[in-house]
């Protein structure tokens, strides 16, 4: 029974790695279509047609992204691409790690509940 927990906690892991690295991969494209769709559904396009937009946003700016980082030569313009790419992937990574959502304002937040313990004492 232990060995079977124990296995199961190593799998569990290693699911969350996989998760958390696909998270990094495609997070610019997922917040520029999280983005459009928010746009699309305030405009009046609707729910469906707003997550659609925003699946084809998404698709769209991943592409771009893939193309110019495989086309670009200059190891300046590629470096660029590759710190855009990666800039929304090194916020989702620290929120993943420290507590999803942080806001200073969010009662759940580290620094909200570092105050809190804080005034207890």
């Amino acid at each position: 029974m232990i060995a079977a927990v124990m296995l199961m906690s190593v799998a569990l892991v290693g699911i969350l790695c996989v998760v958390a690295y696909t998270l990094a991969t495609f997070a610019l494209p997922l917040m520029l279509g999280f983005a459009v769709a928010r746009f699309a559904y305030h405009t009046g396009s609707g729910l469906i047609g707003a997550s659609f937009i925003g699946v084809v946003a998404a698709a769209a700016a991943f592409a771009v992204f893939s193309v110019l980082f495989a086309t670009l030569r200059s190891p300046i313009l590629r470096l660029i691409v590759a710190l855009v790419f990666a800039a929304p992937a090194a916020i989702a990574g620290y929120a993943l790690v420290r507590r999803f959502p942080l806001q200073s304002g969010d009662k759940y937040s580290a620094s909200a509940a570092g105050r809190s313990s804080a005034s207890r004492r």
